[in-house]
C-alpha cells in the first residue's frame, strides 16, 4: 500500500503518518526513514520532539538525508516505511550537491552559485527521487510518503526557488496518481482525498 500525506507545518502530518505506519505493519518492521539534517537550533528542536513522539512504538530510524535508494538493500518484503519528508528530501537533493552543474541567474557559475540548480538539475533530481521511491516501493508491504504544503502563500521567489517548488508540485502529483491513498493534513482535522474506505478500516484518526 502506497499513502502519500501532505500539510503545512505542525499540520500533524508526521504524527499521522506514523499512527497509519503501526497499523499497517502490525507485528513487522516499521522503518522510519528520516531525511532532516541538523542544519540549526529550530531543525535540532524539530527533530527531538520527532523522536520523542515515536518512542516506543518500535520504529528503526535511518537517517538518509539524500539517495534514500540506498536503503533498498536494507529492506524486507513485509515492511512498512514511512518517509518524513518529501520536501525536506527535495531540498537536501537540490541544494547541497556540489556535483551539480548549476548556473547563477545571471549567467555565471562559482563556488557561491554552486547551491543554486538550473531548471534541468530540478528535473532531474525530481526524477531521481521518484525513482528512489519507486525502488523502495518495490520491496516493501508499505511506504508512506510525508511532504509539505509550500504552494499558497503566492509569493514570487528567485529561480531556484521556484525550481524547487514545481519539481516538488510534480512529485506531488505523480506520488497521488500511483498511491492507494491521499491525505491533506489541516491542522485540527484532515481530508482524505483518495483510498478512504482502505485508510479508515485502519483506525479512526
Amino acid at each position: 500500500m502506497l499513502i502519500f500525506i501532505s500539510g503545512g507545518v505542525r499540520s500533524g502530518k508526521s504524527s499521522l503518518g506514523e499512527k497509519l505506519a503501526v497499523s499497517l505493519a502490525g507485528e513487522n518492521r516499521k522503518i522510519y526513514l528520516a531525511a532532516a539534517r541538523h542544519y540549526d537550533e529550530e531543525i535540532t528542536k524539530r527533530i527531538k520532539v520527532h523522536q520523542q513522539n515515536r518512542a516506543g512504538k518500535d520504529f528503526l530510524t535511518i537517517d538518509k538525508s539524500q539517495d534514500i535508494g540506498e536503503v533498498a538493500v536494507t529492506l524486507e518484503a513485509a515492511d512498512t516505511v514511512i518517509l518524513d519528508c518529501l520536501g525536506t528530501l527535495l531540498a537536501n537533493e537540490l541544494f547541497d550537491r556540489p556535483e551539480l552543474s548549476s548556473v547563477s541567474d545571471s549567467g555565471t557559475s562559482s563556488e557561491q552559485q554552486k547551491s543554486q540548480p538550473s531548471s534541468s538539475d530540478s528535473e532531474q533530481i525530481g526524477e531521481k527521487i521518484l525513482a528512489d521511491l519507486y525502488l523502495i516501493y518495490d520491496k516493501v508491504a508499505n511506504l508512506i510518503v510525508v511532504s509539505n504544503e509550500v504552494f499558497t502563500d503566492g509569493v514570487q521567489y528567485a529561480k531556484s526557488t521556484e525550481g524547487y517548488i514545481q519539481t516538488l508540485a510534480k512529485l506531488h502529483i505523480k506520488l497521488v496518481e500511483v498511491s492507494d491513498g491521499a491525505i491533506e493534513c489541516l491542522y485540527s482535522r484532515y481530508q482524505c482525498h483518495k483510498g478512504r474506505e482502505q485508510i479508515e478500516v485502519l483506525g479512526d484518526y
